[in-house]
């Protein structure tokens, strides 16, 4: 039977992990809520505004973007989105599973840009091409502080040094699912990236008609202007998606674990019943025992 002493030590243990791990629930459940908003808020307007791209590169014919260029794919980037930190079930494996298996399918070189804590060891350590590495913006994090990560994969793209560019990221569903995705971000196609409720097909109806809409200033001169602020835009909320899936998945993993340590300290407290039960039953026989034991002698 096991020492009293010992198991009294291990249920405090248990409890004093069980008081952080519905701390850390709570944080994350806080960082969850405002990071949420964020995304909510966003993705109507990145639905828009790949909308308006769609709409308006059929009547651009004479436009020429870079970011809109095809070309033979003899190189691919891929930008892996992870967490700065563990503790969340697995959201970042995941993530990184999907990335690996997406490089090693591929019959051309792969470069990696890798953001996040857990992305930047894993390719770091690892015979991988890691181009560029840096840590998760944080969840207070504005548009103005992720500008540099999409300045650089557009001018990774642009100046040749990839042909195509995937995000392996993590799209947030609800609290208990997120969906791990890899998708061909650069260059630019509005046919294969369709809004909701629209079509090719209306696209190309559109551009047939060619006189119903009026530009101002004209659908090329809009189209440049509108190509950066989309990449940007998309960057972010791709970027929002994934803090807020690692949110989400901290929050689960924390509450079970909670609720495994409240089991272990439930299982604890009655083996310690038990073994306190055991010891006072054998002291009785004890005293009883000796106590007939002196009967006899007398």
């Amino acid at each position: 039977m096991a020492n009293l002493r010992d198991i009294r030590i291990k249920i405090k243990s248990v409890k004093n992990i069980q008081k952080i791990t519905q701390a850390m629930k709570m944080v994350a459940a806080s960082k969850l809520k405002k990071v949420q908003d964020k995304v909510s808020e966003g993705r109507a307007y990145s639905e828009k505004m790949l909308e308006l791209v769609q709409k308006v590169t059929p009547y651009a014919r004479d436009a020429h973007h870079p970011l809109l260029d095809e070309r033979e794919i003899k190189k691919v980037g891929i930008v892996v989105v992870t967490g700065d930190k563990g503790l969340c079930g697995g959201y970042n494996n995941a993530v990184i599973r999907k990335a690996v298996e997406a490089i090693d399918k591929s019959q051309v070189p792969f470069e990696v840009f890798a953001i996040g804590k857990k992305a930047c060891e894993y390719f770091g350590k690892r015979n991988y091409l890691l181009k560029k590495a840096e840590l998760l913006p944080p969840v207070e994090a504005g548009f103005a502080d992720i500008q540099h990560i999409s300045r650089f994969m557009t001018d990774w793209f642009e100046s040749g040094a990839v042909d195509e560019v995937k995000i392996a990221y993590t799209k947030f569903i609800n609290v208990i699912r997120q969906e791990t995705k890899v998708i061909s971000f650069l260059p630019i196609r509005p046919d294969r990236d369709l809004a909701a409720g629209v079509s090719a097909e209306s696209t190309s109806d559109d551009s047939a008609s060619g006189s119903d809409c009026i530009f101002e200033p004209e659908a090329s001169a809009l189209l440049g202007d509108l190509i950066p602020r989309f990449v940007e835009n998309q960057i972010f909320h791709y970027l929002l998606e994934s803090l807020t899936s690692e949110q989400g998945a901290r929050m689960q993993a924390m509450s079970q674990a909670t609720s495994n340590a409240g089991e272990l300290i439930d299982n604890l407290t009655q083996i310690y019943n038990k073994a306190r039960q055991w010891a006072i039953t054998t002291e009785m026989l004890e005293i009883v025992g000796g106590a007939e034991a002196l009967k006899q002698v007398n």
